[in-house]
């Protein structure tokens, strides 16, 4: 694997919030479901909160609800 780079999970979990357009300062962390014949689906843990944001990253948009 020349030229790959290996970034560390925080790099990581800001670049996954900045695409999911989450506030990095505020997650503790990011679960990624992904199975084969479904959409992905992100559950964001933030802190100071005990609200789990699922997020539904569909062809025609996102979806994001609070559970």
């Amino acid at each position: 694997m020349s030229g790959a780079r290996i970034i560390s999970s925080s790099e990581f979990l800001e670049k996954l919030c900045t695409a999911l357009n989450v506030d990095f300062n505020t997650v503790r962390r990011i679960v990624l479901d992904i199975r084969y014949d479904d959409v992905p689906v992100a559950y964001i843990e933030q802190l100071g909160t005990e609200k789990l944001l699922e997020i539904n990253m569909q062809s025609d948009g996102i979806e994001i609800k609070v559970i």
